[in-house]
């Protein structure tokens, strides 16, 4: 079941530039609400995209509740700035049942993924996200924290067990050595010395949390002296990133295996208000704590502008649509969605004036999707992408439309 891979690859690539995102500049109009009543829904550009809410009919709704229960269990899960206030840099979060559907917030990147339904019988969903230190990955301390959720303790235990034995992917020939965690005893624990890279998978209750770090600074000065290391680092970050998670999901009440085919695909109404386009499948709805996982950089998300707006939820489809307090709040968040100094102005769709638009100039401008705009229609904010202007236009008129039409 894919999560959107096409947004997780603009959050990843979007993400190295964010510290520069962060700093913020009005630009254009400041107008962000949509009246209604000022807006001739025949006359907008749409293109092929629905105008009207749609209930969400998944082909496969076995693997639908499963990513919906992986959303939960990224609704606990703590961001990395939780474990380590330096890991500030989100690269992407996502809900998974199986590897090649998707990134493990960029867990497979390490782990051997080659035999993970063989070592994980059992599985219900999982969750993984992932976060730097730096906007440059080459000088950045990596978290990657993912959290798996099994049918029973016994099937936690023996996943963890059977995962480590697995091991890294492609080592390269580098030796790989055993490692203790100083907290969790009975944590594997495995590291590369010449990547300065880490993993520890431990099973706790029906869950099995492993923890990916890697020290990229202590890894680039190996080039100049083989002997520097520091496991030490590695080991107490893995650490303290299990302890915060397993703290966390205290507050998780996984749902029965028997009652997981009655989990509501869309408990808050807003999937079936929230543009689809064909490349979707099944996104899922995050609460306001569980989406800052997906913080980009280029829209200014963050704890404090979220609480600032009152954000209940966010839906993922084609776009993003965001459920604040009240409709002020979301005319507020939909224009600082796109107030950056890497975000210069762009058309507007001329039928819908209270659209904005706005382009990416900066220096990943050669792989990140370069248009957003964004609208407010009562409480909520849309946001939507592409690479295309015209296209750009076409979905946010869509969103619109099915907005006004939801009522």
């Amino acid at each position: 079941m894919l999560y959107n891979l096409g947004r997780a690859a603009r959050v990843a690539l979007a993400a190295g530039a964010s510290f520069l995102l962060m700093a913020t500049a009005a630009c254009g109009s400041e107008s962000n609400a949509a009246g209604e009543q000022s807006v001739d829904l025949a006359k907008l550009d749409v293109g092929n995209y629905p105008t009207q809410p749609q209930e969400w009919a998944p082909e496969d709704r076995s693997e639908a509740v499963r990513i919906v229960e992986a959303l939960r269990l990224g609704d606990v899960m703590p961001l990395a700035e939780e474990v380590d206030p330096a890991l500030k840099y989100p690269v992407a979060g996502t809900p998974y049942t199986k590897p090649g559907k998707s990134t493990g917030g960029t867990m497979f990147g390490w782990l051997n993924k080659d035999d993970f339904a063989s070592n994980t019988p059992g599985l219900i969903a999982a969750f993984g996200s992932a976060a730097g230190s730096n906007l440059d990955r080459g000088i950045s301390t990596v978290l990657i924290n993912n959290v798996l959720l099994f049918e029973t303790d016994e099937a936690a235990t023996s996943a963890a067990a059977s995962l480590a034995r697995s091991g890294f992917a492609d080592t390269k020939g580098r030796a790989v050595e055993p490692g203790v965690s100083a907290q969790y005893p009975t944590a594997s624990v495995m590291w590369i010395p010449d990547f300065q890279v880490l993993a520890s998978v431990y099973a706790t209750g029906k869950f099995v949390i492993i923890e990916v770090v890697q020290d990229n600074v202590n890894r680039a000065m190996r080039y100049f002296d083989p002997g520097h290391s520091d496991q030490s680092v590695l080991v107490a970050l893995a650490d303290k990133a299990t302890s915060v998670t397993i703290d966390r999901l205290k507050a998780f009440e996984p749902t029965p295996p028997s009652s997981l085919a009655e989990l509501p695909l869309d408990p808050e109404g807003m999937q079936r208000i929230t543009l689809r386009s064909s490349g979707t499948i099944f996104t899922g709805v995050q609460n306001d704590h569980g989406a800052l996982h997906n913080a980009d950089g280029l829209d200014n998300r963050s704890r404090a502008l979220y609480d600032d707006a009152g954000v209940e939820y966010v839906s993922v489809g084609a776009g993003e649509l965001t459920r604040a307090r009240d409709s002020d709040a979301a005319v507020s968040l939909a224009l600082e969605y796109t107030r950056n100094r890497l975000l210069i102005p762009a058309d507007s769709p001329r039928e819908l004036p209270g659209a904005r638009c706005v382009k990416y100039r900066g220096p990943l401008e050669s792989t990140t999707v370069p248009y957003y705009c964004t609208v407010a229609v009562g409480r909520y904010a849309a946001r939507v992408w592409s690479s295309q202007l015209p296209d750009a236009h076409q979905q946010i008129a869509a969103q619109y439309a099915i907005l006004v039409n939801g009522k």
